[in-house]
């Protein structure tokens, strides 16, 4: 008896669908395993630790970089040896009374 590439091939799917169906089925019928949840939990913990330290770097890096970009525009000064001077100029439309 010959079987053509189909047949194997549709053999080969009915025994996935099977095997698949069979693992799902089996993870669902058992309790959760403590000792993953437990892992699963730690690594959440980590995982929330890592993004609020990386939230803070970034924060410092993303001020300091501010910072030197509003420096090289003149947008701020940050003391008096940088003041440019002290005078400064009326508003060039002031409003009617």
């Amino acid at each position: 008896m010959k079987f053509s590439i189909r047949d194997l091939l549709l053999v080969t799917v009915i025994v996935a669908l099977a095997v698949g169906w069979w693992v799902d089925r089996s993870s669902l019928r058992g309790e959760p395993d403590l000792q993953r949840v437990r892992e699963d939990e730690r690594i959440r913990d980590m995982q929330s630790a890592h993004l609020q330290q990386m939230e803070s770097v970034l924060t410092e890096a993303l001020g300091e970089a501010l910072k030197e970009e509003m420096k090289k525009d003149g947008a701020i000064e940050l003391g008096p040896a940088q003041k440019k001077s002290e005078k400064s100029a009326p508003a060039p439309n002031p409003p009617k009374p």
